[in-house]
């Protein structure tokens, strides 16, 4: 369980990082025009 619990603590912070950068995607398109 344990080492199941890394992958996912990694996967977590990885779709957080994802998503962070969707938005500022998304902010910067809209900056943009």
């Amino acid at each position: 369980i344990k080492k199941a619990q890394k992958p996912v603590k990694l996967l977590h912070r990885a779709g957080r990082n994802y998503f962070q950068v969707l938005r500022q995607k998304l902010n910067w398109g809209g900056s943009q025009g």
